[in-house]
């Protein structure tokens, strides 16, 4: 799976994420599908369409596109689809695109994480030192203001949608922003 939740044995990959960003590194999210299977599409196949990173640069190249992961200028995405993302040493806004996030919910390439409880809608969650939870927000529009209280902030959506097969997350992640500069 995409978001490797870890287990009795093993912390998630989001935990080890906010270890390293806790201990001082830069460490970029990203997220991707790791397919194997392309003929046969299900939940219990490597297929394609579980992650993938949105990349913001001024143009359709390899060379700008690189420059932009480079410096961290993307965002991890398992379906969530941002409309605006800005972050820097005053504080980090985003906005959920919700007809963008729809669209691609539909496509059959794309599957969730299946949960067993929660609500249809939208948490944003701003995260900071060791994984700790700063401000949740229940919604699509959500800010914080950075705080040296915290090495670093970053942002994690989880977007939950209810259908016949039941409820299922998917989840979008921002770069850290660390309060050092």
């Amino acid at each position: 799976a995409v978001h490797n939740f870890g287990d009795a044995e093993h912390i998630s990959v989001e935990a080890l994420w906010d270890q390293l960003l806790t201990d001082g590194m830069l460490i970029y999210g990203v997220s991707s599908d790791d397919a194997h299977n392309f003929l046969k599409l299900g939940p219990k196949h490597s297929n394609p369409g579980r992650g993938w990173v949105m990349v913001r640069s001024d143009s359709f190249n390899a060379d700008s596109i690189s420059e932009a992961m480079y410096h961290g200028d993307f965002y991890a995405t398992s379906g969530v689809i941002l409309s605006q993302l800005e972050s820097g040493q005053k504080g980090t806004s985003l906005t959920v695109d919700e007809e963008a996030t729809a669209r691609e919910l539909e496509s059959t390439f794309v599957s969730g994480h299946k949960v067993a409880q929660g609500e249809p809608g939208c948490l944003i969650e701003f995260i900071g030192d060791g994984g700790e939870v700063l401000k949740q927000i229940l919604g699509t529009t959500g800010s914080t203001e950075i705080s040296t209280d915290s090495s670093y902030v970053r942002a994690k959506v989880t977007f939950t949608t209810k259908s016949s097969a039941g409820l299922e997350n998917f989840y979008c992640w921002t770069q850290p922003v660390f309060t050092d500069g």
